[in-house]
């Protein structure tokens, strides 16, 4: 047991050392601009490959905390360089959509683009139809 856990040792610090730093690491859209599809791969404004990396705040309906200025430096802190914010425009079970509130979901929405921009991130608004 014991060769087998220092063979698994040695194994890990041998992969991690190998491991590379992915180009696309601290990249922003500062750093590439307007995205654009050359072929199937998407590209910044030079038309190099690019990866976008983040979460999704899953509905903007449901009252919690996974948005916000420090939802997004967490994730930011994590890596990504992208988040989607996740609109439902029509919900009948609690009237927690844009038909029921617009002008406080056109509210959140413009804040939460605000401070996503002031990080240097994408944004992604997705409207749930």
């Amino acid at each position: 047991m014991r060769k087998f856990l220092s063979l698994m040792a040695v194994t890990a610090i041998a992969l991690s050392a190998n491991a590379e730093r992915s180009p696309f690491q601290d990249k922003n859209y500062l750093d590439w601009g307007s995205l654009k599809l050359v072929g199937n791969q998407l590209s910044n404004k030079n038309g190099d490959p690019i990866q976008l990396k983040g979460w999704s705040t899953y509905s903007l309906n449901y009252k919690g905390s996974c948005y916000g200025e420090e939802q997004w430096t967490l994730m930011k802190q994590y890596g990504a360089n992208i988040v989607r914010l996740a609109m439902p425009i029509d919900d009948s079970n609690d009237g927690g959509s844009y038909l029921a509130k617009p002008d406080y979901f056109k509210s959140l929405i413009k804040q939460s683009i605000e401070e996503i921009e002031k990080l240097d991130m994408y944004c992604i608004v997705d409207w749930h139809i």
